[in-house]
């Protein structure tokens, strides 16, 4: 009897763990990002944040602090979401953080061709280059192709031309050390990139990927 009921507790007890494991294994994108990243491991925390990113960096264009709009079809300006309102329970700096750790690792792999690119520290806004864009393995990661500092102007970055369909842009605010603005699924030219309102004397990355095919793609930054 000893011996039939200590098999039928093992029986137990694998059965338990197999469901756990096969619960874990079930956890969706959402539910990971959903968890608090605060007193977990470092491996669950990195499957939170890039759980978070897959969201953050999806279909939904926005913004922070309304830096950054679309121009419409009719020449008006139209801000864009703000991420707090999109994602009212995230830190915007811890998620950049985790991202752009990707794509520097990316930027130092990937080199683009200068046509004439202009980007000392407090040089004049203005870059026109071939860049060789990939295609992003995570949401959100991308080339690290121009820094600029602010100067109070609006500045229009956006692809000329490109190796596929659309791309995706964002610009980093390395005083703030967040993403500031983030348009995905953007097609080429002037009025369909990313418009922002710089402030004086900070620092910004421009961050650009396709969205479908990797290859050169013709890459504008300009002050208004």
């Amino acid at each position: 009897m000893k011996k039939i009921f200590s098999i039928m507790m093992t029986l137990i007890l694998c059965i338990s763990l197999t469901g756990q494991a096969f619960a874990a294994d079930a956890l969706t994108t959402e539910d990971y990002a959903y968890m608090s990243t605060e007193n977990v491991s470092p491996e669950l925390r990195d499957k939170i944040l890039a759980a978070r990113c897959e969201i953050v960096y999806g279909t939904q264009a926005w913004t922070i602090g309304g830096v950054a709009y679309r121009v419409l079809p009719d020449g008006t300006k139209a801000s864009l979401p703000e991420f707090s309102d999109l994602f009212p329970d995230w830190d915007p700096r811890e998620i950049s953080a985790f991202i752009r750790t990707y794509s520097e690792e990316l930027s130092e792999n990937m080199h683009g061709t200068a046509i004439s690119p202009v980007n000392s520290m407090r040089a004049r806004i203005g870059y026109d280059a071939s860049v060789n864009i990939p295609v992003a393995t995570m949401a959100g990661q991308g080339l690290n192709f121009y820094s600029f500092t602010g100067d109070g102007s609006e500045v229009w970055a956006y692809a000329k031309t490109i190796p596929g369909n659309k791309y995706n842009i964002a610009i980093y605010d390395d005083d703030l050390k967040e993403d500031v603005a983030y348009e995905p699924n953007t097609i080429p030219g002037k009025d369909m990139g990313c418009h922002l309102v710089s402030e004086d004397g900070h620092r910004y990355d421009c961050r650009v990927s396709s969205a479908d095919k990797s290859g050169d793609a013709h890459m504008i930054v300009i002050a208004e």
